[in-house]
This record gives structure tokens, sequence and C-alpha cells, in this order.
């Protein structure tokens, strides 16, 4: 549990009651996105607010998995569809950390929010479906986000295993996992997600013949890297093309430059491929894709050192922004 928001959660409760002012000294942040955090968790039902401009306290609510209740659902509210598509793609983590799915998690997150969990899930499956139109071969293709991106094209082909998230809904389930995975280096939660991918992954490879594959090498330390699980636990059967990421004084994320122009420098100047064996066909894999500006550059450096003649990029998770989608059901 390390984003800012959880940690704002857990330190309002161990303390009782705090203001903006203490929270933005404690945790380094802006007054803006204290507050922007703040009304995040106001919205989602865990903190309560008393008092008024300059003396604001912030207190954590009764908490909302102790007062939820299932049993005041009736277990049929949802149809054999919905039930289904709710077992197979919704999952929730508490601001705790707890883990819950389908039907169960699909209730208390409406029920945290105050919705209707009948309509809701009519909303939710069809955003579901108007999505599943768009998968190929299990993968959404995003080959047209980075040629809207980027002037100079170098991956031939931009693949997702899912969205990272949809509109409403936030976080998709394998979004959830890789974030979760990746934050508390939890091996089991490494492993579901190695187990949901492993056989489309497979089938990629022999369905486009590929003959090398790129792990990205992750740019935070931490003692169980997530993406080393993966290249270990995937199994694929292919020579790796090796690729470092240089750190200079202070590592920058990706995920923290908002000027695309700026992705694109960092990716550009901070990995390097030290290799010299030509291959025909590449796949290079990410956990997440933003911009794609990593995997583009990756593939500029083949590319331009002749390593590939064609490059095939593979985010487990990719963002929604610029994704061209079709608008009706």
């Amino acid at each position: 549990m390390n984003s800012t928001k959880e940690r704002i959660y857990q330190y309002i409760e161990k303390v009782g009651k705090s203001t903006p002012f203490e929270i933005s000294e404690k945790f380094l942040i802006g007054r803006a996105m204290t507050h922007r955090h703040l009304k995040k968790l106001l919205e989602e039902g865990l903190l309560e607010k008393e008092g008024s401009p300059p003396r604001v306290f912030y207190s954590v609510k009764k908490s909302a998995e102790k007062s939820f209740d299932e049993k005041k659902y009736d277990k049929n509210i949802f149809t054999k569809e919905e039930s289904d598509y709710l077992e197979k793609n919704f999952l929730y983590i508490t601001a705790t950390g707890k883990r819950i799915s389908g039907k169960k998690a699909f209730l208390f997150w409406c029920g945290e929010r105050n919705f209707n969990p009948k309509n809701k899930a009519k909303e939710y499956i069809k955003i579901l479906k108007k999505y599943e139109k768009l998968k190929n071969n299990n993968f959404y293709d995003a080959t047209n986000k980075l040629k809207n991106s980027f002037k100079k094209v170098c991956a031939d082909k931009l693949l997702y295993a899912d969205f990272n998230s949809i509109e409403i809904f936030g976080k998709t389930k394998l979004g959830q996992m890789v974030l979760y995975a990746k934050q508390s280096q939890n091996r089991k939660e490494m492993k579901k997600i190695t187990e949901l991918l492993k056989d489309n992954i497979h089938d990629l490879i022999k369905r486009e013949k590929i003959d090398s594959v790129i792990f990205v090498p992750p740019t935070v330390k931490r003692e169980y890297q997530f993406m080393t699980f993966l290249e270990r636990n995937l199994e694929l059967n292919l020579p790796k093309i090796k690729v470092i990421k240089k750190i200079n004084d202070i590592a920058v994320p990706q995920k923290t430059l908002k000027k695309l122009s700026h992705r694109q420098e960092n990716a550009r100047e901070t990995f390097e491929v030290v290799d010299n064996v030509k291959y025909k066909k590449t796949l290079i894999i990410d956990d997440a894709v933003g911009s794609g500006s990593t995997i583009n550059e990756i593939a500029c450096k083949l590319k331009t050192k002749d390593l590939s003649k064609k490059i095939i990029g593979l985010s487990i998770v990719g963002s929604l922004n610029g994704f061209e989608v079709i608008s009706e059901v």
C-alpha cells in the first residue's frame, strides 16, 4: 500500500485527525495535490471533515468494510450474465488492502458510493462489451496510438492485454493487479498475473513468428521486481536482447512526466540496447504503457542498429487516452 492517497488515509487513521496543512508537510506535496487526494477519499466515503476554512480537520469514517452488510442484498439481484461478468472481471482493493472480487466486490464498491448495484452493473457490462468488440486474439491493438503521438514511429505494432482503467469504474481488474503487485512486491499477485497472460503471450509469439524478446527494465528499485518475475515465469523459449536502464542522479519514472516530449527524452536518453545479434522479429514486453514512449524509443534503437526487422510492443496494461473506440454498443 504505497500510493500517496493510501498513505494519507493510513496516516489520518493513525493520528485520528489532521489538517490539509499537516498532511502537506508530512508527505511533502503541494496544497492542490493534498486537497485532490482528500477530495477523492471523501468521495470514496473513507474520510469525513469538520470545521470551516482555515481550520478544517479530516478523520476516518467508520470502516466501510465493517459496515458493509452483504446480506441486505438479494442474492439474485443480478442476472446470470451480469453475475458471470462481475465474477470474471470485477476486482476491488479496499483502502486497508483487503482484496475482494466478483459480485461481493461490486456490491461493496456500489455501497461505498451509494449507487444502485443493479443499474450500475448494467452500465459496467455495457462498457465492457464496447471494449470487447475491439479485442482481437485476446489483445487490443493500440498501434494507432503510436502513430497519432509520434512523428517517428519505430514499433510496427503495439498491443495491450487490457486497459489500465476505464471510464466511470476506474482501474480494471488487471490494472489493479499490476499496480498492487508492483507496489507491495506481492509475488502471489505476480503469479496470478503471469497465469492470466502466459497462454495468450505464447500464442502471440507462435502466431507472429517472434524470434527474440526484450523485457523492459524497471526504473524504481525494489527487492522483488515484477518484470524480473514475469521474465522468469512466462518461460519464453526465446533469445533475450539485453536492454539496460541508465540511472542518473535521480531515477525519474515515466509516469511522473506530464509532457510527451519529456517522456520521449527520458526513454531516449536512459534506455540502451547492449547487444549485437540480429533477429527478424522482436517482442518488447512492458508492464504498463502511458504514452508508448519507452517501447517506441527502444524500437528505434533496435532499428538504428539494424538488430531487428520488425518489432511488436506488448503492454500488460495500457492507457485508454488516445485510443480509438467505438461510440455505440
